[in-house]
């Protein structure tokens, strides 16, 4: 079976929803199918969405006080819970609270997600998109194996810390570069392969110098 993932969402939290699928692009390569992008609000919804939750390798359940309010949500997770054997039994359902200190507000909702993985609610949704990602295993494969590949490619002793830096940075793949401003300052973050497991990125400044011949980065 090819893998898919089905995004379960209730409708007035169709804003949050649709900036989560657009963060989590950012950070898988898996097929994601959410109602809005495939089904005319008129028609019959339940002909396209059952197929797709029998089909999808991972549902992803997005939880609010909204969602325990709505009789077409318990009836739509009752049937994910209902097919979910066919799914890998740890991550392939993952609940994610929408709300800060959100409670499960109906027992129906305790009772079918109280022993799901859940990923709490941060004001941060491309980092909640992140997290989804690593607890299943599907982000994206990094470019560059670690800061390594930077000491392999550049062989100074000694250098001007502003020459060193440019030169260096020169090496690097442009698609490999992910820029980040704070306090006034570019860095460039290079994803680090070695320790994908627990999904580190190492921060390069570009800064650089020397220090009893051996040069720094």
């Amino acid at each position: 079976m090819s893998s898919k993932i089905y995004i379960s969402y209730d409708h007035t939290d169709e804003e949050f929803c649709k900036e989560f699928v657009k963060e989590l692009r950012k950070s898988t390569t898996i097929p994601i199918w959410v109602d809005y992008e495939n089904v005319d609000l008129s028609d019959d919804m339940w002909e396209y969405i059952s197929p797709n939750i029998i089909s999808a390798t991972v549902i992803i359940i997005l939880v609010s006080t909204a969602y325990g309010e709505s009789t077409d949500k318990f009836q739509e997770l009752s049937y994910i819970i209902s097919t979910n054997k066919s799914r890998d039994e740890k991550n392939g359902l993952i609940v994610v609270a929408t709300e800060p200190n959100l409670n499960f507000n109906r027992s129906w909702m305790k009772d079918l997600l109280h022993d799901k993985t859940m990923v709490p609610y941060e004001n941060n949704i491309g980092q909640m998109a992140w997290n989804v990602c690593e607890q299943i295993g599907v982000l994206k494969k990094p470019r560059i194996k670690c800061l390594n590949w930077l000491f392999k490619n550049v062989r100074r002793k000694t250098a001007q810390s502003n020459d060193f830096s440019v030169k260096t940075l020169k090496l690097i793949p442009e698609n490999d570069k992910v820029y980040s401003q704070m306090g006034g300052s570019t860095d460039i973050l290079l994803p680090s392969k070695t320790h994908s497991s627990q999904s580190i990125v190492i921060a390069l400044m570009t800064q650089a110098g020397s220090v009893n011949g051996s040069t720094w980065v």
